[in-house]
């Protein structure tokens, strides 16, 4: 909802995040809607949780080396398997017995211990008694610089998954320790999560006169989460989330780009609970993979099946309802949430553009049958006492609304006027696959 005009998230379908099937509050954090997968949850880091460009070259010659080794075959028959003396350039072997060889050289024992010896550095004498063949070379070193690159890609899947597996085990006692304080008072301190997402340039987006706000709300805080559980800042795509969750919401799918094929500026309100169904079914590209796939379409768009299939890779999304047996303790569970990291998502009544331009929501009327969805990233209390909290988000209208794009909720304009809040879990299924 913008400038008092949009139906943007109605009380109605809100609801639906806010209650559960009977129609009464929920008073525990329920699941949404999950994913197929919640297995990993973000990587253990140590640079971003991937081994350094070092590490991986290291890894590499160790397998070409392991893996020539393994490549050697017995001595032919043909060739002298046993020399008094070998001389190789300035080297001189004693008692030298050959044990192995490949197109590219022979490995021997002799009286000093076993060396590998190249047939390039051989005299033309010795390499015609080896039956020695350059052509061959390349080709064996270029099969066993393959073999020992998968060998290498291969180990660093191996040791993804197991960081994968310890860091699900952080994420799962992450998500019991929020569920386990929900029974508890919430500390009430003070948490500010926009530094961090100016560093990481997630910045502020203006959904234009698209009504989806409930999507870049969702967007927003998967953003950050993405950051925490792959390592990358990513900026990922609110065009292709509104084309998916058409297809939840069951019409037909027209979404409409502006001319670079990168904003939505046509397409329907949807509830909380539909985007994060979309989320789980067809996952998220980045804007990137959108641009590139549509090159720069614009006009109602279809999404390619390439897209898609990218997309699904990012479908690793969890979300749990805020519980609450009224609006007071929703807003207090909500420091809770805030107070372990996770960003949280807000659908909210709202007021006209007018009241609401200054960025704080206090006192103001909300306009009837019309709600707006925003990205709570923290909060502040001047004394330390419930009743003088501000909670921080984020909206989508631009940085020129509010404070640079934020504003600010008070506990009096959240008691009154939340219709449901959410956050989420998710896992490593974010990281692109190569």
């Amino acid at each position: 909802m913008r400038n008092g005009g949009d139906r943007d998230v109605q009380d109605s379908e809100v609801g639906r995040v806010a209650l559960n099937a009977t129609g009464s509050r929920a008073r525990h954090a329920g699941v949404l809607r999950a994913s197929p997968s919640t297995s990993a949850r973000g990587l253990e880091r140590r640079r971003n949780g991937r081994p350094t460009s070092r590490q991986v070259s290291g890894v590499v010659r160790l397998a070409i080396a392991a893996l020539a080794l393994a490549f050697a075959i017995p001595a032919s028959a043909e060739a002298p398997k046993e020399f008094a003396e070998l001389r190789i350039k300035e080297t001189v072997y004693r008692n030298v017995r050959v044990v192995s060889r490949n197109p590219a050289s022979i490995t021997v024992r002799h009286a000093g211990g076993i060396a590998q010896i190249q047939f390039k550095d051989m005299s033309p004498e010795l390499q015609a008694q080896f039956s020695f063949v350059p052509e061959d070379v390349a080709a064996f070193e270029d099969q066993v610089r393959r073999q020992a690159e998968e060998a290498a890609a291969r180990q660093a899947r191996e040791r993804e998954a197991r960081a994968a597996a310890a860091a699900s085990k952080t994420a799962v006692a992450v998500i019991d320790s929020i569920a386990q304080s929900f029974a508890t008072l919430p500390e009430i301190r003070s948490v500010d999560m926009r530094p961090r997402l100016r560093e990481l340039e997630l910045f502020v987006k203006d959904q234009g006169r698209a009504p989806s706000c409930a999507v870049y709300a969702v967007v927003s805080a998967m953003e950050l989460q993405n950051f925490e559980a792959t390592g990358r800042p990513e900026k990922l795509s609110e065009a292709y989330l509104v084309w998916a969750t058409h297809q939840i919401a069951g019409s037909r799918a027209r979404v409409v780009l502006d001319e670079d094929g990168t904003g939505v500026i046509d397409d329907a309100g949807f509830s909380l609970l539909e985007v994060f169904q979309a989320v789980g079914k067809f996952g998220i590209p980045t804007h990137e993979a959108l641009e590139r796939h549509l090159g720069g379409q614009g006009g109602a768009i279809e999404m390619p099946p390439e897209l898609i299939q990218e997309a699904l890779v990012r479908r690793g999304v969890v979300a749990y309802q805020v519980p609450g047996r009224d609006n007071a303790e929703v807003a207090r569970n909500i420091l809770h949430v805030l107070n372990h990291g996770r960003p949280v998502i807000l659908a909210l009544r709202w007021p006209n553009a007018n009241a609401s331009q200054g960025g704080l929501l206090s006192s103001q009327e909300p306009i009837a049958g019309y709600a707006h969805a925003v990205t709570i990233v923290g909060y502040t209390s001047a004394t330390g006492r419930p009743e003088d909290l501000r909670f921080i988000f984020k909206n989508s209208w631009g940085p020129k609304w509010g404070a640079y794009g934020y504003g600010f909720a008070d506990m009096n304009y959240m008691s009154k006027n939340l219709l449901g809040a959410a956050f989420m879990d998710i896992s490593v299924a974010l990281q692109p696959r190569n």
